[in-house]
């Protein structure tokens, strides 16, 4: 089974704007249609089994209506998680919300939501979540203007707290969007911290870190605590699956990365 832990999709009447506002901001250009219909028409073409279609609500105003959107999905193949916002009047009433109407997990994403992690406003929110949901959250990258508040430690501080808490960080923890060298930084913060796993996405495909260093990351970090993630519609699934099957990670590592990993989280709690 092959599981892409982290895909954005759209409503169909403001996909358009927003793949065009993500290629002008990031530089990316989007691989595929940022709707349900154009992801669920990319697995098909490259065999992804299941997607978890991450929310993300830049202001604490669209929570509401962003959550409402992902619950009638209504694909077995995509598995929402909810969005929340520090600036939500009750963040935790929010997260009881969020298990309430059966989603499996949360995204949170800093950098564009625009604060740190270890923001005392999200810790009622961390202790609600528990062990019931789990929780993604973005690491790394950021400008000059907005900064890099999501840090290694900043992020250890969060899940020392709340050792209950499920996470799975995104883009390694940051090797993705803050270069090779913060890879000390995710091991000595991170990796000892058993509630933790990290996810693969790098814009724009893991090409760009050759096999040989994909590898060394896998295995520093635990292949056993690593999931396949592309960042759709960033990146092509087809490709990150391909350039994993061709590196040089045991069958086995392939195996748990590619979706055996992912599995045992979305059932677990």
């Amino acid at each position: 089974m092959i599981i892409d832990f982290h895909t954005h999709i759209f409503p169909d009447q403001i996909a358009g704007k927003v793949m065009e506002n993500i290629e002008r901001g990031l530089g990316y250009k989007p691989v595929a249609l940022g709707t349900r219909a154009g992801l669920r028409q990319h697995m098909a073409d490259h065999g992804v089994d299941l997607a978890v279609v991450l929310g993300v609500a830049i202001t604490a105003e669209h929570v509401a209506s962003t959550n409402t959107w992902l619950a009638e999905l209504g694909e077995p193949a995509l598995i929402p998680f909810a969005t929340i916002h520090p600036e939500c009047p009750d963040p935790a009433a929010e997260v009881a919300r969020i298990k309430q109407a059966g989603f499996r997990g949360i995204k949170l994403h800093p950098l564009l939501q625009r604060y740190s992690p270890d923001d005392p406003r999200l810790f009622p929110a961390y202790a609600e979540m528990g062990e019931d949901l789990v929780v993604v959250i973005h690491a790394g990258g950021g400008d000059a203007a907005r900064g890099n508040t999501s840090t290694p430690g900043a992020l250890a501080k969060v899940f020392k707290a709340f050792p209950r808490l499920r996470a799975v960080v995104a883009h390694f923890g940051g090797l993705g969007l803050s270069g090779a060298g913060i890879l000390s930084e995710v091991e000595e913060h991170l990796v000892p911290l058993q509630n933790v796993a990290f996810e693969t996405s790098h814009p724009p495909g893991l090409r760009e870190l050759g096999p040989e260093f994909f590898a060394r990351i896998v295995s520093r970090l635990g292949a056993s605590r690593v999931v396949f993630g592309t960042d759709y519609p960033l990146v092509s699934q087809g490709e990150d699956i391909e350039f994993i099957l061709r590196s040089p990670l045991k069958a086995s590592e392939k195996e748990r990365v590619l979706g055996q990993n992912a599995q045992e989280l979305l059932v677990g709690g």
